[in-house]
Parts: structure tokens; sequence; C-alpha cells
């Protein structure tokens, strides 16, 4: 929280996150019911709405240790089940707890205008999605990811979106449909 250096603020929540997502994942093999310290989850919601941290800070931050990374952290016998469903305990968590502030902040971020390649409006945009797929999974329902969608006036938010509905409503009418609009809008473009 109070660390000046913004490498070594996001490494330490990084190593935090990471512990907590292996004390979860244990949890998970053992059947439990993942507890997240409510102090660690309250820092996401901090991060999330310092308006004088950049919006790309922001969302690095807000990401959490991928799969991956908590396995090769635990070393030997790794239960990726166990693991996937501890991170998404962690999500649902920030979610749940954060959601009206993340969908008012999401509605602060929304692009007004044209798009710009600019880092700045970049780092909007990274925060806004990631913003997005914690409420998407407190919600439970595709719907935001689908409106998303279908508003998204850049490959950014339309990838953010499909990846939303896909890793998280796969076979949901809404996943098919922007998978269908994705590959009826690029199929001609082989780089998409």
């Amino acid at each position: 929280r109070h660390e000046s250096d913004l490498v070594s603020r996001w490494q330490a929540l990084n190593n935090v996150a990471t512990g907590a997502l292996m004390d979860a994942t244990k949890a998970r093999r053992g059947h439990l019911v993942p507890k997240f310290d409510k102090e660690f989850v309250a820092i996401y919601g901090e991060v999330a709405l310092n308006e004088s941290l950049e919006p790309a800070f922001r969302a690095l931050a807000l990401t959490l240790p991928m799969e991956g990374d908590i396995a090769r952290e635990i070393g030997s016998n790794v239960d990726p089940m166990a693991i996937f469903e501890a991170r998404q305990a962690l999500q649902l968590k920030i979610g749940t707890s954060f959601g009206g502030e993340f969908a008012e902040l999401v509605g602060r971020l929304s692009q007004d205008g044209r798009f710009s390649p600019d880092a700045a409006s970049a780092g909007r945009r990274a925060l806004r999605n990631v913003l997005l797929d914690y409420l998407v999974l407190a919600d439970g329902t595709p719907d935001a990811a689908a409106d998303h969608y279908a508003r998204a006036t850049n490959m950014t938010d339309r990838i953010a979106a499909l990846a939303i509905l896909v890793h998280r409503f796969g076979s949901s009418p809404e996943a098919v449909a922007a998978l269908g609009a994705f590959e009826s809008q690029f199929a001609s473009i082989p780089l998409a």
C-alpha cells in the first residue's frame, strides 16, 4: 500500500496473491471453500479505485497470477482444477466485494469518441476490460460481456469481451453469437 516504487508495489501484491492462491488451492484440494483475508481483498478495491495511479498500472495490479505461475510455485503434485477453482474463488470474492464501485468505474472508463492507440487510452481500455471480467464473474451472467462485445469499436474490447464470454460462458447463446459475429466480420483477415 505504501511502496512508492510501482514495480515493487506490483511485485509485493503479486507475491501476496500467489501465496493466498497457493493456500486456496490447498483448501480446494481438501474440498474446502477457500477463505481470503478481508484486508488482502480490500487492497484490490483500493488499487482499482485509486485515481492517482495510472489505469495501465491498475489493470496490471488487478490481474491475478495465472494458473501456470501458481503451478510453478507449487512445484509438484499439481492439481490444475484446484488451482483454477482457487483463482476463480479469489476473482469472485474481489468482484462481489467491489461490484458497485467496479461497475461505476467501468462506466467512467467507457470510450468516448474515436479509437486512439495512445498509452493513456490503452491503459483505460485495459483497466475497463479487467474490471469487466470481475463484474461478469460476480454477476454470474454473460450479459455485460455480450453487451461489451456488441458495443466494441476496437479489437482490444472485442477480444476482451469474446475471451470473457468463451472462458466464462463457453456454451451460452451469447458466446456462440459473439463467436459467429467475430467470424463473420473477420473471416477474411488472416491475422484476426
